[in-house]
């Protein structure tokens, strides 16, 4: 249905699309673990509506693996951090898992 103005009417609610770290698939950012910098250290933002930039890893260990490599280093590419920043690889790696046993997905 169109308006006077020739616009549509009909609104599709907007899904934000983001990149993952390990892999670089694009999904919408509701599929994906957000991470995010609190006081030094890299950790997965549990409610992921937390201020301030956030690097994105999908539901796959192998995902995490590869956003932990080198010490962490994509995810903290990702967050524009400085090399002191401490990222939380148990923690990422214990929400994937998580999210895999939500989604009934075998490892």
């Amino acid at each position: 249905m169109e308006s006077p103005t020739g616009r549509a009417t009909d609104r599709v609610a907007h899904a934000p699309i983001r990149t993952c770290v390990g892999c670089r698939r694009r999904a919408v950012s509701s599929q994906l673990l957000r991470v995010i910098l609190r006081d030094g250290f890299a950790v997965v933002d549990q409610q992921p509506r937390s201020p301030g930039r956030g690097a994105y890893v999908c539901h796959d260990e192998r995902c995490a693996q590869r956003a932990l490599r080198h010490d962490g280093a994509p995810l903290r590419r990702a967050l524009r951090a400085d090399a002191g920043v401490v990222v939380d690889g148990e923690g990422l790696r214990a929400r994937v898992r998580e999210a895999q046993r939500r989604e009934g997905v075998s490892t």
